[in-house]
């Protein structure tokens, strides 16, 4: 129950950025908030409740990346959450600097397997360096911002944990 209203949230923020920042002309600038909770849940769920819900955000992500191949972020982010899950063992990622640290390594390690995987998986893709040069705003702006979601992840999560559900997604 705690995972599928967290990953509702991440859902939710993920469908009022997405129209907003393209309205703006800004979607150069959007926040990778499946990154977030990916990260977020390596660092407080146990190992298999994480990689459900890491996978289902990226799948959340695919629904909102036009043109991706469906399945690509959902790959990535169980990728992502089994190095968030070893870098969640050495250090806080609840707190503001290794997590906005562990963001930009994050990040790095996205960019370049989507670069990978676009090129391994899709015939259509060609557009190689305007892809790295996005990586590195997103990287940024995510960096920055990350602690923001991760507050508001944080105190959801409390709220959540104070009552008494006991089920498998929950830690």
């Amino acid at each position: 129950m705690r995972g599928f209203i967290l990953l509702s949230i991440l859902a939710l923020l993920m469908a009022i950025q997405a129209p907003l920042l393209h309205a703006m002309n800004l979607s150069g600038y959007a926040m990778d908030l499946a990154l977030l909770g990916t990260l977020y849940f390596a660092a407080s769920s146990s190992v298999f409740a994480g990689l459900i819900l890491s996978s289902l955000v990226g799948l959340v992500q695919d629904a909102f990346t036009p043109g991706a191949l469906l399945g690509m972020n959902m790959e990535i982010m169980v990728i992502l959450f089994l190095v968030a899950r070893g870098l969640s063992l050495r250090f806080h990622l609840q707190n503001p600097l290794p997590l906005m640290i562990a963001v930009l390594v994050c990040s790095i390690i996205k960019a370049i397997l989507f670069f990978l995987l676009s090129i391994l998986f899709d015939r259509s893709f060609g557009d190689y360096a305007p892809l790295l040069v996005e990586a590195i705003p997103h990287a940024v702006i995510t960096a920055v911002l990350g602690p923001l979601v991760a507050w508001l992840l944080m105190t959801v999560d409390r709220g959540l944990k104070s009552r008494s559900y006991s089920g498998p997604l929950l830690k």
